[in-house]
């Protein structure tokens, strides 16, 4: 059963691709899908290890898919998987994070993670 949900999300997967191959045509990204509605980007090559060159990807990326298929999305930005998923979670739900992109840098790491209850940490709680 194909479900106009599964289309709907091929549909944005296909503009995510298309928006990050011709935004940055030099660089080769690493898209990992892990659901239906949810990715990983792994911008490492293009950022040189600077989480603000993801931040530039994440609001460009935001305003492809608003644009082209009329969608807001969060963003989580930060130098590992799982501080992307918290930034993520906490910026869907957080009205202070403008353009629902939220970013953890090292020096914010320490800070970001406190403020959290433990039972938000996989394998914790």
């Amino acid at each position: 059963v194909y479900t106009p949900y599964q289309t709907e999300s091929r549909k944005i997967f296909e503009s995510l691709d298309s928006y990050l191959q011709t935004s940055h045509p030099d660089q080769k990204f690493v898209v990992e899908r892990t659901s239906i509605d949810e990715c990983y980007i792994d911008v490492t090559a293009f950022s040189c290890g600077l989480v603000e060159r993801g931040q530039e990807i994440a609001y460009g990326l935001q305003q492809h898919l608003r644009s082209e298929q009329s969608m807001r999305v969060s963003v989580g930005v930060s130098f590992n998987r799982l501080l992307a998923k918290l930034a993520s979670a906490q910026a869907k739900k957080d009205p202070e994070v403008i353009g629902r992109v939220k970013v953890v840098t090292h020096e914010a790491c320490h800070d970001f993670l406190c403020s959290l209850p433990a039972s938000k940490l996989p394998g914790l709680g």
